[in-house]
């Protein structure tokens, strides 16, 4: 489980808008904990690296830099970002990267408290979710304990059966997923997120856009293309050819 504390960053390069927003945290939040302040995108990188923080609270536009400019230069898996801006201009883009939250200034303390709460769960969820299914690691065959999945989105969460999972697909910085019955969900996280948790006993990356669910594959043709469950298709690349290809070779 999480600790008690979300250990926060705030960046935001103006001095006043930083203070009123660290001053409404600690005033409105008592789960979080605040571990450092910076003003640039290098000293938050730096600090990030360093501290693991659970959560960055980030102005979108600092002296010439945006917020996106810190997103493409992390590698740390699992960091959440609730983004603060004085317009909307930005919000699409910034549901690509997967924050939890887009809040407009002056921040309403009803929406900070919020946008804190949702990063909660989501920390919980996760939490849960490696700790009791996972135990940490990716498994090469699901139990009864291991069979759904959170699929997070814009507007909140789904969980699905892995079962029901044809295939994923990237887009962009958002995975899509093909559901049985005709159901899709677009979600703000990007494919590598989900291949982490997928265990690798049910799910193949077959291509550079593409993870299936082998439970899900109904044929394959020399074109390089999997037939998938409900008439669905996918590509297949070169360097996985082998490995998939072996999977359902025949019995000697």
């Amino acid at each position: 489980m999480i600790s008690q504390k979300i250990k926060s960053v705030v960046l935001d390069d103006n001095k006043l808008s930083r203070t009123i927003l660290v001053n409404g945290i600690l005033k409105n939040c008592p789960e979080i904990e605040i571990i450092h302040e910076c003003k640039t995108i290098k000293s938050a990188l730096n600090c990030i690296v360093k501290h693991r923080p659970d959560l960055i609270f980030i102005d979108i536009k600092m002296s010439g830099n945006h917020a996106f400019d810190l997103f493409n230069n992390l590698e740390i898996v699992g960091l959440k970002k609730i983004i603060i801006s004085s317009s909307s201009d930005y919000a699409a883009e910034a549901f690509r990267y997967a924050v939890t939250d887009y809040l407009i200034k002056p921040v309403k303390t009803k929406e900070l408290m919020e946008a804190v709460k949702k990063v909660q769960y989501e920390l919980i969820l996760e939490s849960a979710y490696q700790d009791n299914q996972f135990s940490g690691k990716k498994q090469e065959v699901p139990s009864p304990a291991t069979s759904n999945l959170v699929i997070y989105h814009r507007k909140g969460f789904d969980v699905v059966k892995l079962s029901d999972i044809i295939y994923c697909e990237a887009s962009t910085y958002c995975t899509n997923f093909y559901i049985s019955g005709n159901k899709t969900i677009c979600s703000s996280r990007n494919l590598k997120y989900y291949e982490e948790l997928l265990p690798s006993g049910q799910f193949m990356r077959v291509h550079h856009s593409f993870i299936i669910n082998i439970q899900h594959v109904a044929g394959y043709s020399n074109h390089e293309e999997i037939m998938l469950s409900e008439n669905l298709r996918c590509s297949l690349s070169g360097s996985h050819k082998h490995d998939f290809l072996h999977l359902f070779r025949k019995p000697e």
